[in-house]
């Protein structure tokens, strides 16, 4: 009986981990890595931009198919546009915030 229970309380503790990591956050997490990499690696997005050879810090998913690409010295925001089945469009903006100085 007690091992039965032990064996409940540990799928129990497990379902609450699986609940609290969002798998599908997971999963666009690393997709969006592998498309924002193809642009940059195609070197499209360098020339729009501005960033020749420049290297790449970090991508995060946001979330609404917004990304967050972090160049050397830049960071971006790149939005994903499905415009039908084949045909996708990125919108980048320039990411740069300055909220106050305090001296």
């Amino acid at each position: 009986m007690k091992r039965r229970m032990l064996w409940v309380g540990f799928a129990g503790i497990l379902l609450i981990i699986a609940l609290l990591i969002n798998p599908r956050d997971i999963y666009y997490s690393l997709k969006a890595e592998n498309e924002i990499m193809s642009i940059v690696k195609s070197g499209g997005l360098q020339r729009i931009v501005g960033c020749e050879g420049a290297e790449v810090k970090e991508i995060r998913y946001l979330g609404g198919n917004i990304y967050l690409l972090a160049l050397d010295d830049e960071v971006f925001l790149i939005r994903k546009e499905k415009k039908d089945r084949f045909h996708v469009r990125y919108e980048i903006y320039h990411y740069e915030v300055c909220l106050d100085r305090i001296s």
